[in-house]
This record gives C-alpha cells, sequence and structure tokens, in this order.
C-alpha cells in the first residue's frame, strides 16, 4: 500500500507541475483541481497538503508556484532550461518548454520556441527527441565493454535497487525482439518505477550488438504503453493507471470545503449599487495587504478569492457584499492595476509585453511598389469582391474594414478554421464576428479554456489588435496545423470556455502534408530573399495546373509568407498571366504565355498603391492601410 501510495503521489505532483507551467504564476490550489486531467477528481484538501510537502513548489500569500521561478529569469538561457528540465523531471515537449521559457523570461511563446530550437541545435547538454526536449544525462552511456565497466561509466555502480532488478532480468523472460519491447517487458514484469539510464541499462544487457541510446529514447518517448513520473522514471500506463485509482481513495480522506463565489454570481453582485458602509468597510491593514497580493501577483486575482483566502468571508456572511464592493473601489482607484474580467485584477507590469504587439508571422509583408499592385475592392474580379469582405475570413492587419450584420454574430458557437501563419504564432484571429462572443470591455483580459480531455490553460484576449494569445503548446499537442477547424463553447462562468476541434478539417483552406512540407521549406527559401507578391503567386499558382481556388491559394500563400487576401486579390484581378476559370474549377490558372503582358490598363483607376503609383503617397498610404483598424 505504501509503494501504492507513492507512485500515486509522484503522478500527482507531475500533474500539479503541468498544471502550473501553463499558468503564468501562483495559483489557488481550488484553481488546480479544474487544470488537472479529468480523471483525476482529487480534493483541494489533498492538494493543498501535497502541495506544502513537495519542495518543487513554493507558497506565495496562500497560491502556489514553480520554486524559484522568478529567480530562474536571471539566469542565461540555457540555465533556464536546465532548471526547467531538472524541476520537470522528464522529457518536456517543446512547445510546453518554450511557453514556460516565455512566462519566465519574456518575449513570445514563438519567440521563445525559435530561441530553444536553436538552442539544442547547438548543444550536447540538450537534445530534442521526438519533439521532447531532455537532459544528455539522462541517456545510458555506452562505454566500455563489460557490464562492470557500463556501471562504472554510468555511475551506477555499487546501486543495490539496480542489481536486484538485473539479477531479476536474468531469471525472468523478459527479452523481446526490439529494445523498447524488451523494456516495455521489464516494466511490465516488475510493476514499478524504473530510472530511465537504469531502464536503458538492462535493456542493453539483453541487445547489447548495436545498441543506440538516443533511438532507445525515442523509441521509449513513442511508445504508448509507457509513461514518464519525474526521477525520469519509465512506468507502464497500466501502473499509472493504477495510480489515478488510488489517488481517488487518498482524495476522499482530505476533503476540504473552498467556498468561492463563482465568478458569474460575483459579476451579478457587483453589478448591484454598493450599499452602506462601502466606502469605510476596509481597515488599513486589510487594504494595504490585499493591494500588495494583487501588486506582485502574475495572473488574475478575483475579489471572490481575496474573501475568502485574506479576509475569510463565506458568500453567505452578512457583510460579503458590502466588503466585495469595497474591494471593487479599492482596485479600481489603483493606477497601478488593471481589470481583466468583472472582479478580477492584474497588475499593469505583471501584463507580458508580448500580447500587446502582433506577432512577426502575422505581419503582412509590404507590398513592392514596381513589382506588386493594390486595387480598391471595387476594382477587383467579380468573384473577388465578396470573397475579401467576407468577415468569417477576417485576419489581423487585413487592411479591410469589415461591416457585420447582426445575423452573422458568432453567439452559440465559435468556428474557427486555423491558418498556419496563425499555428506558428499560436494565436487566434478574433474576428468582428466573435467580438460579442468573448464579452467584455477591458481592452487585456485574461480567459481559461478547457479541452475535453479536462485540461485548462489561461490565454490572453487583446482585443485593440484582435488576437487570442498564447495556443502554442495546445496547437503542437493535436492540431493539424493548416485547415483545422477549431471549436470554443461558452460555459456558465464568465471568461471560462471548452475548446475543441471538429473531426473533419476545413476542405477550403486545409493543405495536405506533402503539399505543406513543399511550403515549408519554399518559406525557408522566401525568407532569406525578398519575394513580391507577384513572384510567389506566379509560383504557387504554376504549381496547381489544373487550378486553384481563392480560399486554399489564401492558405497556401501564408504558409509561406504573410499575405492578405485584399493583396491576393488585386494581383489575380490585375495581372494578365491569372486566368479566372469557372464551371467545376472556379479557381485561377497561371498562362506562363503572359507572364511579361504585365496589368490590366482598364483597372488603373483602381490603383491604390504598387504599379503606376505616381509618387511616394500611394505607398505611404498602403502602409496606412495595413495598420489595426482603430474602432
Amino acid at each position: 500500500m505504501a509503494q501504492d501510495n507513492g507512485i500515486a503521489l509522484d503522478y500527482l505532483a507531475d500533474c500539479i507541475y503541468d498544471a502550473v507551467l501553463w499558468q503564468p504564476g501562483a495559483v489557488r490550489p481550488a484553481n488546480l483541481v479544474g487544470s488537472l486531467p479529468g480523471d483525476l477528481r482529487v480534493s483541494v484538501g489533498l492538494l493543498r497538503k501535497h502541495l506544502a510537502s513537495d519542495d518543487r513548489f513554493v507558497e506565495v500569500n496562500g497560491r502556489y508556484d514553480i520554486a524559484e521561478r522568478d529567480a530562474l529569469a536571471l539566469r542565461p538561457f540555457g540555465g533556464v532550461i536546465t532548471a526547467l528540465l531538472r524541476g520537470y523531471g522528464r522529457p518536456m515537449s517543446a512547445p510546453l518548454l518554450a511557453r514556460a521559457l516565455a512566462r519566465i523570461r519574456g518575449g513570445s511563446p514563438s519567440g521563445a520556441r525559435k530561441l530553444l530550437d536553436e538552442f539544442v541545435s547547438g548543444r550536447d547538454t540538450v537534445m530534442d527527441i521526438e519533439g521532447h526536449v531532455i537532459l544528455e544525462d539522462w541517456l545510458l552511456r555506452v562505454q566500455g565493454e563489460t557490464d562492470e565497466e557500463m556501471l562504472f561509466y554510468n555511475g551506477l555502480q555499487g546501486d543495490e535497487n539496480l542489481q536486484r532488478l538485473w539479477d531479476g532480468c536474468k531469471r525472468r523472460k523478459v527479452r523481446k525482439r526490439n529494445p523498447v519491447n524488451t523494456a516495455a517487458s521489464i516494466l511490465e514484469s516488475f510493476k514499478e518505477p524504473i530510472d530511465v539510464v537504469q531502464l536503458a541499462l538492462l535493456t542493453w544487457s539483453l541487445h547489447p550488438q548495436g545498441f543506440d541510446p538516443v533511438e532507445f529514447f525515442g523509441g521509449v518517448v513513442a511508445d504508448d504503453q509507457i509513461g514518464f513520473v519525474h526521477g525520469p522514471r519509465c512506468v507502464t500506463d497500466r501502473l499509472l493507471a493504477a495510480a489515478t485509482r488510488q489517488l481517488h481513495k487518498l482524495s476522499e480522506k482530505a476533503t476540504a470545503k473552498d467556498e468561492v463565489l463563482p465568478p458569474a454570481e460575483l459579476a451579478a453582485l457587483l453589478a448591484e449599487d454598493p450599499p452602506e458602509g462601502t466606502v469605510d468597510y476596509l481597515k488599513e491593514d486589510d487594504a494595504d495587504n490585499v493591494l500588495e497580493i494583487v501588486s506582485n501577483a502574475r495572473a488574475p486575482i478575483g475579489i471572490n478569492e481575496l474573501l475568502a483566502d485574506v479576509l475569510e468571508l463565506k458568500p453567505n456572511a452578512r457583510k460579503y457584499k458590502v466588503a466585495a464592493h469595497a474591494l471593487r473601489e479599492l482596485f479600481d482607484t489603483d493606477l497601478g492595476l488593471t481589470t481583466t474580467s468583472a472582479g478580477y485584477y492584474l497588475a499593469r507590469d505583471a501584463v507580458p509585453g508580448w500580447i500587446s504587439t502582433v506577432p512577426d508571422e502575422l505581419v503582412p509583408e509590404p507590398l513592392d511598389p514596381e513589382e506588386d499592385v493594390l486595387l480598391a475592392v471595387e476594382g477587383l474580379h467579380e468573384t473577388l469582391q465578396p470573397a475579401v469582405v467576407d468577415p468569417s475570413w477576417e485576419d489581423v492587419l487585413s487592411g479591410i474594414v469589415f461591416e457585420v450584420e447582426d445575423s452573422q454574430l458568432t453567439r452559440d458557437r465559435l468556428t474557427y478554421p486555423l491558418l498556419y501563419h496563425h499555428h506558428l504564432a499560436g494565436t487566434m484571429a478574433v474576428r468582428e464576428i466573435d467580438r460579442e462572443f468573448f464579452a467584455g470591455d477591458q481592452p487585456i483580459s485574461m480567459l481559461t479554456l478547457r479541452t475535453a480531455e479536462g485540461d485548462s490553460f489561461s490565454v490572453w484576449l487583446n482585443r485593440e489588435i484582435g488576437l487570442l494569445l498564447g495556443m502554442s503548446a495546445w496547437y503542437s499537442q493535436s492540431v493539424y496545423p493548416a485547415g483545422a477547424v477549431i471549436t470554443i463553447d461558452p460555459t456558465d462562468t464568465p471568461g471560462e470556455f471548452v475548446l475543441g476541434q471538429a473531426a473533419r478539417k476545413n476542405a477550403a483552406v486545409a493543405i495536405e502534408a506533402e503539399r505543406l512540407a513543399e511550403l515549408e521549406e519554399l518559406r525557408e527559401r522566401v525568407a532569406m530573399r525578398p519575394t513580391t507578391v507577384f513572384e510567389l503567386l506566379v509560383r504557387l499558382v504554376g504549381d496547381n495546373r489544373s487550378g486553384i481556388r481563392f480560399d486554399a491559394l489564401w492558405s497556401e500563400a501564408n504558409a509561406v509568407r504573410r499575405t492578405t487576401r485584399w493583396q491576393i486579390a488585386s494581383a489575380l484581378s490585375w495581372f494578365k498571366c491569372f486566368d479566372y476559370v469557372g464551371g467545376k474549377t472556379q479557381g485561377w490558372k497561371f498562362v506562363s504565355d503572359r507572364i511579361n503582358d504585365g496589368g490590366d490598363e482598364a483597372l488603373t483607376e483602381f490603383v491604390i498603391a504598387g504599379q503606376l503609383a505616381e509618387d511616394a503617397e500611394d505607398v505611404d498610404e498602403l502602409a496606412e492601410l495595413e495598420q489595426p483598424t482603430e474602432e
């Protein structure tokens, strides 16, 4: 039983560590419950007890965070990576590591991912195996020819537990046809976690010829029947299932009440008129205490949480309403705080700078004034005019002002087709039709997204630039990067949504994997040499000899470089080498014989910028059009 409890609590600690890494800072134990895998159903009491006893976590004003998160920001980049991997204690997915680096060092997750990839590619101390970053010392050193030499070079001589396992492997029939299957057989035979280096050594002893530690580790990571707990130690999926069941039993013995007014009820309470006595309710010490807590927090804190944790008031308390309004008045008058949703506050300097700017991956490349052209919408091909102003395809920095009718507004469910450039940036465009779906009037908010699997994480909503930011880690898990259909459903809790994806891709913009690989190679080449919209379309339309529809062309173009629908539609309409084909095709073909024929002079009156522009003012006008439209 003691061993069962130990494995269960180790697994719980790893789940907690995952959940806290998804957060921007310290989090309440009660809020952590909802961030754990959906099948755990762990009580707040058990969470609080374990957080307090695990030195990987630190308590901050009743909340818990990763130990030394702030101190890590002062370390060199490589030191932060090593410390995070040590604390995580097992293979860490590259997107999750990049997100954690961004939280600690500042900057965007996409920027951190680029730095991470560069760092890993140039180091021997860390490496990426099957999309997971590991430390080099988690690999078996294949040095020496005898058992004694292997033990020596891996620092395992005299390890009694390893000797017990080694002797057991000699007595049992655990060898299978390949090293990974043998490792799974060893784990299943002993039914206990085994250190990953020790497991590799045991496997090596049964497959000594040509044993490759990197290939072995990659095979273990990719095997669905093998999991990891911190150490890193390997376990079977059956053992993890048993650990989950044991956690349910432990949870029942550590129940705790954690009464906090739900956010929806808090918003309704704060919408009422302040009761008498609100102004003088807070004592000076209480006011200073709650201001210090909110000012030092790195994630939004709700008035309901402070009432429960600091003022120790339950929702049914007689003075609860007075206290809630008193806190709101205190926070609303503090210039150092910002409101992220009704009743929730965050220090202004805690809002990361990267959420206030459009990521580079989403910024359209400027037109070449000598080779490209931008036409007024009225001058576009008749099939392209409605396509460019269609609000369902609105994108950031599109240059178009979208007019939306009430019947087009997103209400019950948001459905969003993922484009490759948003996958790279870890973002979603918040279209005009979606503005009411994300209710609220604050420029910046933090939302909670929950997946069907029971996981949850926080993302930033910037209404001013029209972006949802911080999606990278989820995108990288199982979301197809070019054409996946993302769904978001509201819940009864303000600022909380259920995130998922439809079974089918959006056929209009989906790019098959083989074609996407070609476009990624083209993206790398284009990044090294400036490319005009005209040159890009000649290549892409020319690749599709049977014709390509406009939406598909827009999707492909943005897999190579950020290009707006307006820019693409202008080039297709203007240049004579692009020909529209109706019928079943309803798309565009490239006519190679007309590549030097230039543009359609009949459209000259519609030219806004680019070819035929007489002075730089037309180019300046284009630059202004490509800035965010202020409402």
